[in-house]
Protein backbone atom coordinates (compact mmCIF):
# COMPACT_ATOMS: atom_id res chain seq x y z
CA UNK A 1 0.00 0.00 0.00
CA UNK A 2 0.92 3.82 -0.58
CA UNK A 3 2.49 5.21 2.92
CA UNK A 4 2.27 9.13 3.13
CA UNK A 5 3.22 11.30 5.94
CA UNK A 6 4.16 10.04 9.38
CA UNK A 7 3.66 6.54 8.48
CA UNK A 8 6.33 7.04 5.85
CA UNK A 9 8.43 8.44 8.02
CA UNK A 10 8.18 5.20 10.29
CA UNK A 11 8.00 2.53 7.51
CA UNK A 12 11.84 2.27 6.70
CA UNK A 13 12.93 2.24 10.49
CA UNK A 14 10.17 -0.66 11.16
CA UNK A 15 11.17 -2.67 8.45
CA UNK A 16 15.08 -2.36 9.70
CA UNK A 17 14.36 -3.42 13.01
CA UNK A 18 12.15 -6.43 11.72
CA UNK A 19 14.97 -7.65 9.56
CA UNK A 20 17.57 -6.74 12.17
CA UNK A 21 15.87 -9.10 14.98
CA UNK A 22 14.99 -11.70 12.44
CA UNK A 23 11.15 -11.45 13.76
CA UNK A 24 8.55 -13.58 12.32
CA UNK A 25 6.05 -12.45 10.25
CA UNK A 26 3.20 -10.70 11.83
CA UNK A 27 0.18 -8.45 11.70
CA UNK A 28 1.04 -4.41 11.26
CA UNK A 29 -0.37 -3.31 14.69
CA UNK A 30 1.83 -6.12 16.75
CA UNK A 31 4.76 -5.25 14.35
CA UNK A 32 4.46 -1.69 15.75
CA UNK A 33 4.09 -2.52 19.13
CA UNK A 34 7.41 -4.51 19.39
CA UNK A 35 9.30 -1.34 17.85
CA UNK A 36 7.63 1.32 19.83
CA UNK A 37 8.63 -1.44 23.08
CA UNK A 38 12.36 -1.77 21.46
CA UNK A 39 12.98 2.15 20.90
CA UNK A 40 11.55 3.24 24.60
CA UNK A 41 12.74 0.69 27.07
CA UNK A 42 13.46 -2.71 24.70
CA UNK A 43 17.13 -1.48 23.79
CA UNK A 44 18.08 -0.70 27.10
CA UNK A 45 16.93 -3.54 29.20
CA UNK A 46 16.16 -6.51 26.88
CA UNK A 47 19.59 -7.00 24.99
CA UNK A 48 19.78 -10.23 26.19
CA UNK A 49 15.95 -11.33 26.65
CA UNK A 50 13.50 -12.00 24.35
CA UNK A 51 11.16 -9.32 24.03
CA UNK A 52 8.07 -11.70 23.12
CA UNK A 53 8.02 -12.22 26.75
CA UNK A 54 7.68 -9.02 28.02
CA UNK A 55 4.83 -8.53 25.35
CA UNK A 56 1.21 -8.59 26.39
CA UNK A 57 -0.53 -10.30 23.12
CA UNK A 58 -3.80 -9.97 21.30
CA UNK A 59 -6.92 -9.29 23.84
CA UNK A 60 -4.63 -7.73 26.55
CA UNK A 61 -6.56 -4.89 28.20
CA UNK A 62 -5.30 -1.46 28.54
CA UNK A 63 -1.47 -2.24 27.24
CA UNK A 64 0.57 -3.61 24.68
CA UNK A 65 3.90 -4.26 26.75
CA UNK A 66 5.43 -3.89 30.17
CA UNK A 67 8.89 -4.40 32.15
CA UNK A 68 9.68 -4.55 35.68
CA UNK A 69 13.36 -3.17 36.52
CA UNK A 70 14.67 -4.26 39.62
CA UNK A 71 18.05 -3.46 40.16
CA UNK A 72 18.83 -2.45 36.50
CA UNK A 73 17.37 -5.90 35.58
CA UNK A 74 14.57 -6.93 33.24
CA UNK A 75 12.00 -9.15 35.15
CA UNK A 76 9.06 -11.17 34.06
CA UNK A 77 9.23 -13.77 36.37
CA UNK A 78 7.72 -13.97 40.10
CA UNK A 79 10.68 -16.18 41.19
CA UNK A 80 13.03 -14.05 39.51
CA UNK A 81 12.34 -11.22 41.11
CA UNK A 82 12.22 -12.71 44.52
CA UNK A 83 15.54 -14.10 44.08
CA UNK A 84 17.04 -10.78 43.50
CA UNK A 85 15.02 -8.94 46.22
CA UNK A 86 16.47 -12.01 48.80
CA UNK A 87 19.86 -11.14 47.72
CA UNK A 88 20.01 -7.57 47.56
CA UNK A 89 20.49 -5.58 50.16
CA UNK A 90 18.80 -2.30 48.73
CA UNK A 91 16.41 -1.99 45.63
CA UNK A 92 16.15 0.41 42.94
CA UNK A 93 12.75 -0.18 41.06
CA UNK A 94 11.38 1.32 37.89
CA UNK A 95 7.81 0.18 36.07
CA UNK A 96 7.33 0.22 32.54
CA UNK A 97 4.10 0.17 30.64
CA UNK A 98 3.50 1.06 26.85
CA UNK A 99 0.50 1.50 25.02
CA UNK A 100 1.42 1.59 20.73
CA UNK A 101 -1.45 2.18 17.89
CA UNK A 102 -0.88 2.83 14.54
CA UNK A 103 -3.26 5.54 13.88
CA UNK A 104 -2.03 8.59 12.72
CA UNK A 105 -4.19 10.87 14.85
CA UNK A 106 -4.25 11.50 18.08
CA UNK A 107 -6.85 9.97 20.27
CA UNK A 108 -7.63 11.30 23.96
CA UNK A 109 -9.88 8.84 24.84
CA UNK A 110 -7.42 6.04 24.12
CA UNK A 111 -4.74 8.06 26.23
CA UNK A 112 -7.28 8.17 28.77
CA UNK A 113 -8.22 4.02 28.69
CA UNK A 114 -4.63 3.13 28.73
CA UNK A 115 -3.78 5.68 31.76
CA UNK A 116 -6.72 4.06 33.12
CA UNK A 117 -5.79 0.76 32.97
CA UNK A 118 -2.23 1.61 34.39
CA UNK A 119 -4.38 2.96 37.30
CA UNK A 120 -6.17 -0.25 37.50
CA UNK A 121 -2.83 -2.48 37.80
CA UNK A 122 -2.15 -0.15 41.10
CA UNK A 123 -5.08 -0.39 42.40
CA UNK A 124 -5.35 -4.15 41.94
CA UNK A 125 -8.64 -3.16 40.44
CA UNK A 126 -9.51 -7.00 39.28
CA UNK A 127 -10.93 -6.19 35.87
CA UNK A 128 -7.20 -5.97 35.30
CA UNK A 129 -5.24 -8.02 37.03
CA UNK A 130 -7.24 -11.10 36.41
CA UNK A 131 -5.80 -10.84 32.71
CA UNK A 132 -2.72 -13.35 33.01
CA UNK A 133 -0.02 -10.61 31.27
CA UNK A 134 -1.06 -7.67 34.18
CA UNK A 135 -1.37 -10.63 36.69
CA UNK A 136 2.00 -11.89 36.55
CA UNK A 137 3.35 -8.25 36.77
CA UNK A 138 0.80 -7.54 40.20
CA UNK A 139 2.34 -10.91 41.66
CA UNK A 140 5.96 -9.19 41.23
CA UNK A 141 4.76 -5.87 42.01
CA UNK A 142 3.50 -6.91 45.71
CA UNK A 143 6.84 -8.88 45.88
CA UNK A 144 8.62 -5.54 45.44
CA UNK A 145 6.33 -3.46 47.64
CA UNK A 146 6.56 -6.28 50.36
CA UNK A 147 10.17 -5.17 51.14
CA UNK A 148 9.75 -1.34 50.63
CA UNK A 149 12.43 -1.38 53.17
CA UNK A 150 14.73 -2.08 51.13
CA UNK A 151 14.30 0.81 48.77
CA UNK A 152 17.36 2.09 47.90
CA UNK A 153 16.28 5.60 45.97
CA UNK A 154 12.75 6.17 47.36
CA UNK A 155 10.03 4.39 45.80
CA UNK A 156 9.74 3.13 42.51
CA UNK A 157 9.56 4.80 39.81
CA UNK A 158 6.38 4.62 37.07
CA UNK A 159 7.43 5.26 33.27
CA UNK A 160 4.34 5.53 30.99
CA UNK A 161 4.38 5.41 26.89
CA UNK A 162 1.79 5.88 24.54
CA UNK A 163 2.98 5.50 21.04
CA UNK A 164 1.22 6.45 17.70
CA UNK A 165 1.99 7.12 13.99
CA UNK A 166 0.78 10.75 14.40
CA UNK A 167 1.92 14.20 15.82
CA UNK A 168 1.19 15.01 19.42
CA UNK A 169 -1.16 17.98 20.17
CA UNK A 170 1.11 19.18 22.92
CA UNK A 171 0.80 22.77 22.02
CA UNK A 172 -3.05 22.40 23.13
CA UNK A 173 -4.00 22.95 26.53
CA UNK A 174 -6.35 20.21 27.43
CA UNK A 175 -3.51 17.59 25.83
CA UNK A 176 -1.44 18.86 28.65
CA UNK A 177 -3.81 18.68 31.41
CA UNK A 178 -4.37 14.59 30.33
CA UNK A 179 -0.73 14.15 31.13
CA UNK A 180 -0.19 16.02 34.28
CA UNK A 181 -3.58 14.90 35.55
CA UNK A 182 -2.61 11.28 35.13
CA UNK A 183 1.01 12.52 36.59
CA UNK A 184 -0.41 13.80 39.67
CA UNK A 185 -2.92 11.22 40.85
CA UNK A 186 -0.08 8.84 40.64
CA UNK A 187 2.01 10.66 42.66
CA UNK A 188 -0.42 11.44 44.98
CA UNK A 189 -0.36 7.48 45.90
CA UNK A 190 2.99 7.88 47.74
CA UNK A 191 3.35 4.93 46.24
CA UNK A 192 6.31 6.24 43.33
CA UNK A 193 8.76 8.92 43.89
CA UNK A 194 7.95 10.14 39.98
CA UNK A 195 6.29 9.43 37.37
CA UNK A 196 6.71 10.11 33.65
CA UNK A 197 4.31 10.10 31.00
CA UNK A 198 6.05 9.88 27.32
CA UNK A 199 3.35 10.41 24.55
CA UNK A 200 5.33 9.28 21.33
CA UNK A 201 4.62 10.23 17.70
CA UNK A 202 6.11 9.37 14.64
CA UNK A 203 8.85 12.20 14.96
CA UNK A 204 10.15 11.23 18.35
CA UNK A 205 10.10 7.64 17.76
CA UNK A 206 12.44 8.19 14.68
CA UNK A 207 14.30 9.97 17.20
CA UNK A 208 14.35 7.07 19.62
CA UNK A 209 15.29 4.63 16.86
CA UNK A 210 18.04 6.59 15.69
CA UNK A 211 19.86 6.90 18.98
CA UNK A 212 19.95 2.83 19.52
CA UNK A 213 21.53 1.85 15.67
CA UNK A 214 24.14 5.46 15.90
CA UNK A 215 26.94 5.90 17.99
CA UNK A 216 26.99 7.71 21.19
CA UNK A 217 29.02 10.51 21.62
CA UNK A 218 29.56 11.94 24.93
CA UNK A 219 31.91 15.20 25.79
CA UNK A 220 34.36 14.49 29.16
CA UNK A 221 36.76 16.34 30.66
CA UNK A 222 39.67 14.19 30.15
CA UNK A 223 42.96 16.39 31.27
CA UNK A 224 45.17 13.30 33.04
CA UNK A 225 45.71 11.21 30.19
CA UNK A 226 48.69 9.67 27.96
CA UNK A 227 48.71 9.01 24.21
CA UNK A 228 49.20 4.73 23.34
CA UNK A 229 51.51 3.42 20.77
CA UNK A 230 49.68 3.76 17.36
CA UNK A 231 47.20 0.42 17.43
CA UNK A 232 46.35 -1.01 13.81
CA UNK A 233 42.35 -0.04 13.29
CA UNK A 234 42.22 2.49 15.75
CA UNK A 235 42.68 6.26 15.63
CA UNK A 236 42.92 7.41 18.48
CA UNK A 237 43.79 5.86 21.88
CA UNK A 238 45.01 7.04 25.36
CA UNK A 239 45.36 5.41 29.15
CA UNK A 240 44.39 8.04 31.94
CA UNK A 241 41.74 8.68 34.72
CA UNK A 242 38.96 10.57 34.91
CA UNK A 243 36.43 11.42 38.04
CA UNK A 244 34.12 9.94 39.10
CA UNK A 245 31.28 12.33 37.51
CA UNK A 246 32.71 12.46 33.80
CA UNK A 247 32.51 8.68 34.20
CA UNK A 248 28.81 9.07 34.90
CA UNK A 249 28.29 11.19 32.07
CA UNK A 250 29.45 8.19 30.09
CA UNK A 251 27.08 6.04 31.30
CA UNK A 252 24.24 7.16 32.18
CA UNK A 253 21.41 8.15 29.06
CA UNK A 254 19.79 10.95 28.48
CA UNK A 255 16.93 9.60 30.89
CA UNK A 256 19.15 9.30 33.69
CA UNK A 257 19.67 5.52 33.67
CA UNK A 258 22.05 3.37 32.77
CA UNK A 259 23.40 2.85 29.80
CA UNK A 260 23.99 -0.75 29.40
CA UNK A 261 25.73 -0.55 25.74
CA UNK A 262 28.70 0.43 27.08
CA UNK A 263 28.79 -2.60 29.26
CA UNK A 264 27.92 -4.51 26.49
CA UNK A 265 30.46 -2.61 23.94
CA UNK A 266 33.45 -3.02 26.54
CA UNK A 267 33.02 -5.39 29.58
CA UNK A 268 30.36 -7.69 30.16
CA UNK A 269 27.89 -6.32 32.37
CA UNK A 270 27.18 -9.37 34.87
CA UNK A 271 23.47 -10.35 34.88
CA UNK A 272 23.49 -13.14 36.42
CA UNK A 273 19.91 -13.85 35.36
CA UNK A 274 19.93 -13.33 31.46
CA UNK A 275 19.83 -16.07 29.02
CA UNK A 276 23.57 -14.89 27.71
CA UNK A 277 24.68 -15.61 31.07
CA UNK A 278 22.55 -18.74 31.86
CA UNK A 279 24.65 -20.24 28.78
CA UNK A 280 27.78 -18.71 29.59
CA UNK A 281 28.00 -20.64 33.15
CA UNK A 282 28.26 -23.79 31.82
CA UNK A 283 31.46 -23.30 29.93
CA UNK A 284 32.57 -20.99 32.67
CA UNK A 285 32.35 -23.90 35.01
CA UNK A 286 33.79 -26.85 32.84
CA UNK A 287 36.93 -24.38 32.24
CA UNK A 288 37.30 -23.16 35.67
CA UNK A 289 38.03 -19.95 34.85
CA UNK A 290 36.73 -16.87 37.11
CA UNK A 291 35.44 -13.91 35.26
CA UNK A 292 34.84 -10.52 36.65
CA UNK A 293 32.92 -7.66 35.06
CA UNK A 294 35.55 -5.28 35.92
Amino acid sequence: PLLLGEKMLLAGPIKEYRDSFELPKMPAHTEFEYFATHVTFGHEYLTDEDIADYMAGDGTIGADSGLVVINGQPVNDVSDAKEIISTSKSLDVAFHFLQAKTSVSYSRDLVLGFFDSVKGFVENRQSIVAHAFWSVLREIFDEVYKHSAKFRNGAPELRVYFAFQGNPPSHEPLYQDTVSDFENSMNNLAMFRSTHVNILGASQLLRLYSATVNKVEVTINFPRQTPLPRISGIDQAYIGAISGIELIKMLETDAGSLRKSAFFDNVRDFSSGTRLMKRCFPHWKATRKVFSPS
